[in-house]
């Protein structure tokens, strides 16, 4: 199994749900982070802990926050990142911690926004030429291919390092 899965479709349609329910209880040992789009504002959780961030704008602030996560999250187990992909990636802070984190060898889900400028496509290009990263369509949170890829993906990474320690 790929070392890195992200999720792509329509908004809303359970992407997150997806994720959620293959890793379950084991995102508080993950590092990462949770983007969502608020009232104008962007809401950045930390898959971990939930800790939660409000940003009126992707600026500096936000971009610094989000490194420091996805730094953070190139020392866990394994990584959720849900969310990015969008406008955010213009800042050029986080759409570099972004790729240090993705080649710093941790395993990773998440879901993948439709890109928002050239940084978006610029992501998309790299993970899709990635030999370590599967970008899965999907349908949402009914569509037994993205679970089952995603429950092959947790079987590796999320709940095997855990049962090799008993």
């Amino acid at each position: 199994m790929k070392k890195r899965l992200f999720l792509t479709g329509p908004e809303a349609c359970g992407k997150t749900a997806l994720i959620s329910g293959a890793v379950g209880s084991e995102i508080r040992r993950s590092g990462g982070l949770i983007l969502r789009h608020t009232g104008g504002a962007l809401e950045i959780s930390a898959a971990a802990t939930g800790e939660r961030r409000v940003f009126a704008n992707a600026g500096p602030e936000l971009a610094g926050y989000c490194a420091a996560l996805l730094a953070e999250a190139a020392g866990a187990p394994f990584a959720v990142i849900d969310g990015l992909g969008g406008a955010e990636l213009a800042e050029p802070e986080l759409y570099e911690a972004l790729v240090r984190f993705l080649f710093s060898g941790t395993p990773c889900c998440g879901v993948l926004e439709p890109p928002a400028g050239e940084e978006g496509l610029t992501l998309r290009e790299l993970l899709a030429g990635d030999p370590d990263t599967m970008l899965l369509e999907t349908s949402g949170k009914y569509d037994a291919n993205a679970e089952g890829a995603l429950r092959h993906w947790a079987e590796e990474y999320v709940f095997a390092p855990v049962a090799a320690r008993w």
